[in-house]
């Protein structure tokens, strides 16, 4: 006979008190160990699997979804704080940047020149600005500055840093190569009004235009390891003023300097009999277009004459004044030499017996340098000593009808190269931009301005658009460089 006492005890796996110690005694048995791992396998696995699945959603689908909501843990798109990876330099690119690498690799390699834009300037300023926003709208390079931020005792200091510190940046062989083109202006009293392209391509033009000039008037020689060349070149320009600047009695680089190859009537009747209605001839340092290895010579010629002659040390305008009057003199006793027989001997002879050259002696100062100026001023406009009415700002569209009795100006138009450009107001159309980088949607869109905003239509042409033209010369410059000063010197007489 049975009690309550002598029932069959509970199963040991749903006794609630002893329900872990169940447990252990199933993880000790082998089957046990095995439907242990098994389970957490399985665990495992699926969360992955729903993980990737999660990651395969692009953003683009996401969007598409009107119920979907982002995790927590995902960034919105259009909420991207942290920079993306398509920001950060390769290894390589920071390689070549700190020179690990010596050899850039040919694939990375820009064959073409690049184009430089130096402007000495000690301060920012309206000026300053001005310059620099104007070179930007029109599509220059990012101006490097010189001196900027740097205080001097005076005038002269602050001219022999300047040179110093070109010519310090043109000597960067790493930067800086030799056909690489680099032009130098002042940088708070020049305006940019040409697009760059425009630039170059005048910049083109005056070196045809000269160098044909040159071929004409100095001939050609023969060299043994060449073919036939002119005996000239011109590679650098500056831009021309109609003043020589008499500073430091400079009694030699006013007269010797060459005639302007305009047309003796450029200003009428009265042609280089006064100041304003004279030709520009003469140098003016504050602004300079060429090749880095010829600016590269020419400020290296500079430098070592900075110094101080009677207790006054000569200006970078008086020294590369001297050094452009120096060469046309020197080329011109060529020519005159060569036009003589006995001349001409002595110069085929000396060529022939040339003794060898000591290493001891000092070599002959440098006179060729290859420079000229911008007598049209295609290029470069100063604002010293303008006719009356020679620089107008109108419309080209009513410019048709301006002309000067007696003078040979042709009628006024704008440069080819200006005209093969869009509008300037011409800007791409979002909606249909070609660029395949799919990264605009992390840029957060602006706000309209009215003041800003409101352009002209885009198709407006360059001949409906103010630009300063100069009305004898019939150039309209690409720069325009505000130098009128405040007191002029006053200027050497007609030569």
């Amino acid at each position: 006979m049975t009690t309550g006492d002598d029932s069959a005890p509970a199963s040991p796996g749903y006794a609630p008190g002893n329900k872990w110690d169940a447990l252990l005694q199933l993880a000790k048995g082998r089957r046990g160990r095995t439907l242990i791992i098994s389970a957490v396998f399985a665990v495992v696995m699926c969360g992955l699997l729903f993980q990737s699945s999660a990651e395969s959603l692009s953003y683009k689908n996401l969007s598409s979804l009107d119920n979907y909501h982002l995790p927590s843990w995902k960034t919105n798109p259009t909420e991207v704080s942290e920079p993306i990876e398509i920001f950060t330099p390769s290894n390589m690119t920071l390689e070549i940047e700190n020179g690990a690498i010596k050899n850039v690799p040919s694939h990375l390699k820009k064959e073409t020149p690049n184009f430089h834009l130096l402007m000495p300037a000690t301060k920012d300023n309206s000026d300053f600005c001005k310059t620099v926003v104007s070179a930007m709208i029109m599509d220059y390079p990012a101006p490097t500055i010189i001196n900027f931020g740097e205080q001097f005792k005076n005038i002269t200091e602050l001219e022999r840093a300047k040179v110093k510190n070109i010519l310090n940046y043109l000597s960067d062989r790493k930067n800086v190569r030799d056909d690489d083109l680099v032009m130098i202006v002042d940088g708070q009293d020049v305006y940019f009004q040409l697009p760059s392209e425009v630039l170059v391509k005048q910049y083109q033009n005056i070196l045809a235009e000269a160098n044909r000039r040159l071929k004409d008037k100095y001939g050609v020689i023969y060299p043994k390891d060449g073919a036939a060349r002119a005996m000239y070149n011109q590679t650098v320009v500056w831009g021309a003023d109609k003043l020589c600047w008499a500073e430091q009695g400079n009694a030699t680089a006013c007269p010797t300097v060459p005639e302007s190859p305009l047309p003796t009537n450029t200003y009428g009747l009265e042609t280089d009999d006064t100041e304003l209605l004279s030709r520009a001839k003469y140098l003016n340092a504050g602004t300079v277009i060429g090749p880095a290895k010829d600016l590269r010579a020419i400020f290296a010629s500079t430098l070592p004459k900075m110094v101080e002659v009677n207790g006054t040390e000569p200006t970078a305008q008086y020294i590369f004044s001297t050094l452009f009057s120096e060469q046309e003199t020197a080329r011109e006793e060529a020519l005159k030499a060569a036009k003589t027989v006995s001349g001409a001997w002595r110069g085929w002879l000396s060529s022939k017996n040339r003794p060898p050259t000591d290493k001891n002696t000092t070599a002959p100062p440098r006179l060729e340098f290859s420079m000229g100026l911008d007598y049209a001023h295609l290029l470069f406009q100063p604002t010293t000593s303008t006719a009356p009415k020679e620089l107008v700002s109108l419309p080209h569209s009513e410019m048709q009808t301006l002309h000067h009795v007696y003078t040979p100006t042709p009628p006024l138009t704008l440069p080819d190269a200006l005209l093969d450009l869009p509008p300037p107001y011409h800007t791409l159309d979002p909606s249909k931009d070609p660029s395949p980088n799919p990264l605009p949607y992390l840029i957060k869109p602006l706000v309209h301005d009215d003041k800003l905003d409101n352009l002209p239509a885009a198709n407006k042409p360059w001949v409906e658009i103010q630009l300063w033209t100069n009305t004898y010369t019939g150039a309209v410059p690409a720069l325009l460089h505000l130098n009128q000063p405040a007191a002029a010197p006053k200027p050497r007489g007609k030569t």
